[in-house]
Formats: structure tokens, sequence, C-alpha cells
């Protein structure tokens, strides 16, 4: 029985299969980094209308959009930042 050899692996992509894995990687580390940053103001703005005395019931889709955005956050970074 001839046995078939599986090709995988970062030593058999092609210079250009390089290139775009690499512009993927900074593209996700960006992207990261951007829903971090979202994340934080949406954070700010949440505490803000809380010191105003707005009436906020858990869960709020504002806290539920600031803990999706770290979470995917943390994917991106986690996949990407090695």
């Amino acid at each position: 029985m001839i046995e078939q050899m599986s090709i995988t692996g970062r030593e058999w992509m092609t210079p250009a299969d390089r290139k775009r894995e690499q512009r993927r990687k900074a593209s996700a580390l960006k992207c990261a980094a951007a829903l971090r940053k979202a994340a934080d103001a949406t954070n700010d703005f949440l505490s803000d209308c809380r010191q105003c005395g707005d009436a906020i019931r858990e869960p709020d889709s504002r806290s539920i959009l600031i803990r999706d955005l770290a979470e995917y956050a943390g994917f991106l970074e986690n996949k990407y930042g090695k």
C-alpha cells in the first residue's frame, strides 16, 4: 500500500502565500487594537451615563458590546499575535 504524503505547514508555502499571511496577521492585530480602543470608549461612555444618573439595567446592550469587542480582540491577539 502506498502512503500519500500530506503537504502542510509554513515550509510548503510560496513566497506569495507568506506575504498574504503576513498581511493578514498585521490586519488582525490592527483590528484587535481598534476593537480594544472601541471597547474602552464604549466603557467610558457607559460609565459617564451611570454618573449622570441614567437608569441602566443589566444586561445592558452596551456592556454586552464591550464584552464581545474584548472577546474578539483577545481571539485575534491569541491567534495572530504569535
